[in-house]
């Protein structure tokens, strides 16, 4: 089934049409015609059921290729389906199969059925069938819904007009029948408008003689006086009067007992005098008097304001018009006889008056309610609806009896409202904060579409009238059902952060929304008498700002401890230098065979541990990026997954899934590796049970969702390393802390607390990023995320053996005198002069004095006063050919690399051995001028 837009627009305007001026079992024929012939399905039918015997009563249209019977048994049970549960049903492609043969039988290929609503409640159900199947379902259910509310409105407003028609039949019958006499008067001068037979009979009077004569010239002579004073009294003061006994005289002269309630009454815009006459001498009306005049009174007061009558001939002649019609056209009512087909305006909805007249003068049928539009006088548009039935006598129609309601400025406060109503509704929906409404019972009645996509609910038909906030696991397990009770007692409350996970709800809501943090507000609503009516909850969804205010309270967490942690790493690595340095020099200077040898080989393995451990705290603190070239991350993590299979049990499988695409990045290879190493170890002591250990590798062009939340992250590619486990996972309440140096949840012995705090500086000394996934008892998975370059990947360079003596002339530049001394004494033992200097300042004057001889500065970055960078800068200005290697045990990996690349030849990091440290000064030495 598929509709142009034209066809859709004619369609929509034809339903809106019937749905105003329709509400009859003929408008629901109508409706089921227009849809099947507008759409072209073949099927079509309005379900209600019998409310005596729950029987569902069809009312179809159908076409050619399909049996209407055939079609209405296939469709009952899911109209019944639909009726009970309240929830549509789309088969957009009916298969051929035994389960479908009733559908294939009655020659149907697809259908769709929806529920008919009013008033929140089913009362049937819109069936739609064709024989093709839909090739837009989605678009198809749409229309369907569409049609459904029409549907709804033409019932509901059936159901009013009955009412309303039935009102003005009783109120004929009761004025026409009641056992009193009733005389409408004039307040101005006491004329008669009109009465009912039984004053005719009362005063013996014809009904023209009755009408337009003074109702002062019924009374005695004797109660003419008494008679002008009550109608004073009931005119002036607007009070209902009972006047009694009074004599009223027949056309005979016959004189007749009466007793007369009066009241002023309002009818459309001019008052009346409705005076009610009960003969004394038949005591039994006493029985119904009250009963008779407040009924009639109502009746006259609700079933004939803003109204006129009209009546019209066998051939569609006036015959009558009320005087209401100028009041309501502007037209005099003589005009109006002779010029009411010149007052329709061009609207399509006047095509049907006439054809409603003739019909119920033909086939004495009463129209449904229907609409006219008429111009008035002043050249404004009206729009009436009109209520019309046909007159018998004798059995034939002799005319058509009517009532025109002017409905234009109900009509245009109808769409005001839906208008205001649709402006509130694309508010609503457009608003980013999730809006819930809930009854006083906590019932969920209205969610807008933040709230659908924070819950991953399919639909409001999904949740609306199926969740209570104070039930529903969703609330309950967030704590938010507990909050919500404050604001059903007149509270607002305010809920900063509340976690709130949809998938925990029951699983026939079909919730499929990530766990979020959201900011929570409820306050109640109340009606005009104070009472309440609605709970409304905003929620705001606050995960990505909790995120980030966690990340800045974590980079500023980390970077305090950084400071101290270089801080540290910097004096010990001195003491280290000292202790590691001569420990390796003495043992240079014993024989292997001496009995002291083990004992050196055990300081100097200690050493060697400890300087592991500052490395570490370097490598935190954000420090010793030094060897960094552009290199493939996958060729080096498949170096590692061949140095890991040695080490990780079989009962844990390894798999790598590697992006062939991924572009090269710029870093230092050994300190990547120690992070591979690292991540792949903790996921290996994650899983003393066995599982599955995976890395893989990941081309990003653009910022993923976790990039788009970090602050300082570059919009540029990036490579991301994801290295997941299936272990045990880790908990929310010290995911926080898992970076934080020295911090471990292993056993004492089996880990230092430094691992994961390494990762986290070599990763952010490289200018990347880390974020960490978990659940327990399912698994973790790491995430690093480092930019890539436009490089060609380079290979790494052979280790380097050479000599390591000479006779050079090399100055040692340190604040530490242990340092100093033991430089000079393994350079001096390799063959070496060596001169040293305390700071700075002492270098640049040996310098400025001895130079020509000097051929080799060894330079410590930080001392006081004066520190390496500024001295290179002297000694580089006093001869630019200088020859300098840089030496620290400090994290400033930046301005070492800067040192390196404005001249300085090498860097030797501390603490050192001898070997390194005399590779180093040769390699410098023998090195070509710049």
């Amino acid at each position: 089934m598929r509709l142009t837009a034209d066809r859709r627009a004619r369609l929509l305007e034809r339903l809106a049409i019937l749905s105003a001026s329709h509400p009859t079992a003929k408008g629901v024929r109508l409706l089921l015609s227009a849809v099947a012939s507008e759409t072209g399905c073949s099927y079509c039918s309005l379900v209600r059921v019998d409310g005596e015997d729950t029987r569902l009563v069809f009312s179809r249209e159908s076409r050619s290729g399909v049996s209407g019977p055939k079609a209405d048994d296939a469709v009952r049970p899911l109209a019944r389906a639909v009726i009970r549960n309240g929830s549509p049903v789309m088969r957009a492609r009916i298969a051929q199969s035994a389960a479908s043969r009733s559908f294939t039988e009655a020659g149907l290929a697809a259908v769709s059925v929806v529920p008919v609503r009013l008033r929140r409640s089913t009362v049937g159900a819109l069936c739609i069938g064709s024989t093709s199947p839909f090739h837009e379902p989605a678009a198809t259910l749409k229309l369907v819904r569409i049609v459904a509310a029409h549907a709804a409105t033409l019932l509901d407003r059936a159901g009013t007009d009955e009412k309303l028609h039935g009102a003005l039949e009783k109120y004929n019958t009761l004025f026409r029948g009641v056992i009193d006499a009733v005389f409408l008067v004039d307040p101005r001068d006491g004329a008669i408008i009109d009465v009912n037979p039984q004053a005719l009979r009362l005063t013996g009077r014809r009904r023209n003689e009755l009408i337009g004569s003074s109702i002062f010239d019924l009374h005695a002579e004797d109660y003419q006086a008494s008679a002008h004073a009550a109608f004073e009294r009931v005119r002036t003061a607007k009070w209902v009067a009972q006047i009694g006994p009074v004599d009223y005289v027949r056309k005979n002269g016959k004189r007749v007992p009466t007793e007369m309630t009066a009241s002023l009454v309002s009818l459309g815009d001019r008052n009346v005098i409705v005076a009610i006459l009960r003969d004394l001498s038949e005591q039994k009306r006493a029985e119904v008097k009250l009963a008779a005049s407040e009924e009639l009174l109502r009746i006259i007061v609700e079933g004939t304001l803003d109204m006129f009558f009209y009546v019209h001939d066998v051939k569609g002649i006036f015959t009558y018009i009320s005087p209401s019609v100028e009041r309501i056209t502007g037209h005099t009512a003589a005009f109006w006889k002779d010029h009411y087909t010149k007052s329709l305006t061009d609207s399509p909805i006047n095509l049907q008056v006439r054809e409603y007249t003739e019909r119920a003068m033909r086939e004495g049928i009463a129209a449904p309610a229907y609409l006219c539009e008429v111009y008035h006088a002043d050249g404004r548009r009206l729009l009436l609806e009109i209520n019309e039935k046909p007159v018998f006598k004798e059995g034939k129609v002799i005319g058509v009896q009517g009532v025109a309601r002017d409905i234009t400025e109900r009509k245009r406060l109808e769409e005001a409202i839906l208008e205001s109503r649709d402006t509130l509704n694309r508010i609503l929906n457009q608003t980013p904060l999730a809006v819930m409404v809930l009854d006083p019972r906590g019932n969920l009645v209205d969610v807008n579409e933040a709230w659908l996509r924070l819950f991953g609910a399919p639909g409001k038909e999904a949740v609306v009238g199926r969740v209570n906030v104070f039930h529903a696991r969703v609330f309950k397990k967030s704590g938010l059902s507990d909050n919500v009770a404050a604001a059903y007692k007149g509270q607002i409350v305010d809920i900063p952060s509340v976690v709130i996970d949809p998938r925990s709800a029951s699983p026939d809501l079909q919730l499929t929304g990530a766990e979020r943090t959201v900011h929570a507000r409820m306050f109640p609503v109340t009606g005009g008498n104070a009472m309440l009516t609605n709970v409304v909850g905003m929620l705001e969804d606050v995960t990505d700002r909790r995120r980030l205010e966690e990340q800045l309270i974590q980079s500023q967490k980390m970077e305090s401890i950084g400071l101290l942690a270089g801080g540290i790493a910097h004096d010990f690595n001195n003491i280290l230098g000292g202790i590691l340095g001569y420990a390796s020099f003495v043992k240079s200077q014993v024989p292997k065979e001496d009995k002291i040898f083990p004992h050196l080989e055990t300081i100097e393995r200690s050493a060697l541990r400890a300087a592991e451990l500052t490395s570490q705290l370097l490598a935190f603190a954000r420090g010793g990026k030094y060897v960094v070239g552009p290199m493939a991350i996958n060729d080096l993590i498949g170096e590692t997954v061949e140095l890991l299979r040695g080490s990780i049990e079989k009962n844990i499988q390894l798999q790598a899934s590697l992006d062939p695409s991924s572009p090269v990045i710029e870093a230092d290879a050994s300190q990547m590796q120690q992070v591979l190493m690292n991540l792949c170890i903790n996921a290996r002591d994650a899983m003393p049970g066995g599982g599955t250990l995976t890395i893989g590798t990941q081309r990003l062009d653009r910022p993923d969702a976790f990039l788009q939340t970090v602050l300082d992250a570059r919009w540029g590619p990036y490579v991301k390393i994801d290295i997941a486990d299936t272990g045990v996972g880790i908990d929310r309440t010290i995911r926080g802390k898992i970076f934080d140096p020295f911090f471990t949840t292993k056993e004492k012995g089996k880990g230092t607390g430094l691992g994961l705090a390494t990762v986290y500086g070599i990763v952010k000394n490289h200018g990347g990023f880390i974020n960490v996934e978990s659940e327990v008892g399912v698994g973790t998975t790491f995430s690093v995320y480092i930019p890539a370059v436009e490089k060609a990947a380079e290979r790494a360079a052979a280790t380097e053996s050479g000599p390591t003596r000479g006779r050079e002339t090399i100055l040692i530049v340190d604040d530490e005198e242990t340092i100093r001394t033991l430089v000079s004494d393994i350079l001096q033992d390799k063959g070496y002069a060596v001169v040293g200097a305390g700071d700075g300042r002492a270098a640049v004057e040996i310098y400025n004095e001895r130079g020509r001889e000097i051929d080799l500065v060894i330079l410590d970055m930080t001392m006081p006063g004066m520190g390496g960078p500024e001295t290179f800068d002297k000694l580089k200005s006093m001869n630019p050919d200088v020859r300098v290697i840089l030496s620290t045990g400090y994290s400033q990996d930046e301005r070492a690399r800067d040192l390196l690349a404005r001249g300085v030849k090498a860097f030797v990091q501390k603490p050192y051995r001898i070997d390194d440290l005399a590779v180093a000064v040769r390699r410098v030495l023998d090195a070509p001028p710049a």
